[in-house]
C-alpha cells in the first residue's frame, strides 16, 4: 500500500526525475495481469499519451498523480514505479512503460494488485480519487484541528 508519505516523496521524486520531459511512446498492459487495473482500454494509452510533456506530480492519499497538459495519469496502490536511465535496465515484465524523448523510462510493475489510471482531465470518477482530491492530506498545514473538527459534519 502506499501511505501518504510515500505518495508525497515519490512525487516530489517524479518531479525532480520527469518533470519536463516529452513522452516518446507508452506500452500499457505489456504483461498481462489479472489485479492490474486501467482506465479504459490501455491499449489507447499511447495515442492518449504521446508527445504530450510532463507537468508536476502531486501525492494525493495513497495515489500519486502525473499532470500532462489535458490528461492525468494516476498511479495507485500496489503500484511500485521505477525510473530507469536506459533501455537495458528495463525489466523484461511490466504493466506500463512510459518512454521519454531522452531515451528514460518511467515503469510501473504490478505485483500483487495495483492501478496505472490514463485518462483526459475530468473524466475519471472513482470516488477514492476524486474524495483524495477533494479533502485535505494530515500532513498539510490546512489539516488543523479546525478542520479535523469540521470532517465529523460532512
Amino acid at each position: 500500500m502506499i501511505e501518504i508519505p510515500e505518495s508525497i516523496n515519490m512525487a516530489k521524486q517524479l518531479n525532480e526525475t520527469v518533470k519536463g520531459k516529452i513522452i516518446k511512446k507508452v506500452c500499457a498492459n505489456h504483461t498481462p495481469h489479472s489485479f492490474a487495473w486501467y482506465y479504459g482500454n490501455p491499449n489507447d494509452y499511447n495515442a492518449l499519451l504521446a508527445g504530450k510533456p510532463v507537468g508536476s506530480s502531486n501525492g494525493i492519499g495513497s495515489m500519486v498523480e502525473i499532470s500532462l497538459d489535458d490528461c492525468k495519469i494516476l498511479i495507485g496502490d500496489g503500484t511500485n514505479i521505477r525510473f530507469y536511465g536506459d533501455e537495458k535496465s528495463i525489466p523484461n515484465k511490466h504493466q506500463f512503460l512510459v518512454e521519454f524523448d531522452d531515451n528514460t523510462y518511467l515503469v510501473c510493475t504490478v505485483q500483487m494488485y495495483g492501478g496505472m489510471w490514463a485518462f483526459k482531465n475530468g473524466q475519471n470518477k472513482n470516488e477514492y480519487y476524486l474524495v483524495a482530491k477533494e479533502k485535505q492530506l494530515p500532513l498539510s498545514d490546512e489539516f488543523n484541528a479546525k478542520y479535523f473538527d469540521s470532517l465529523r459534519d460532512d
